[in-house]
Parts: C-alpha cells; structure tokens; sequence
C-alpha cells in the first residue's frame, strides 16, 4: 500500500500526528511529492514520497538551507 491516512503513517513511522502536521505546515513535506489531500480532503501521506525522503532526496524543496544537488549543476554550468 502507497497512501495511508496520518494516524497510520504516525503508526510506522513513529512521527506524532501533531510533527506530520508540522512538517506538512512548515513546507517539509510537499503536496503532491509526500502527500496528497484525498477527494474528501483527508491528508493522505505517501509511503514512497517519505522513504525518498529520508533517503535524502527530498523533490523540488529543500528546507535544510543547503542546495539540493546544487555543486553538481554549478559544475555542469561551469564546463
């Protein structure tokens, strides 16, 4: 299964309801990358969103600060 409602998703993962909320409101967590709203908006958490995630490939936003991939393309920009 690829999409779980949060309180199954705090169940596997061990994230708090409240942190998944937090991450989702503070942009951690992308709509449409690591979870979706279902048509009854529910947040509907995405299992392979998340494990990208914590494999460190976080999609179009990263939020530490630090630029995703960022040497690689100055490097390809630079040749």
């Amino acid at each position: 299964m690829r999409y779980v409602l949060i309180a199954k998703f705090s169940e596997l993962t061990g994230y708090s309801d409240k942190a998944v909320r937090r991450k989702i409101e503070d942009g951690v967590w992308i709509q449409g990358v690591h979870y979706r709203r279902a048509p009854d908006g529910h947040i509907i958490m995405d299992l392979e969103g998340y494990a990208k995630w914590v494999e460190g490939q976080r999609g179009p936003s990263n939020r530490s600060g630090k630029a995703s991939g960022s040497s690689s393309r100055g490097a390809a920009r630079a040749a």
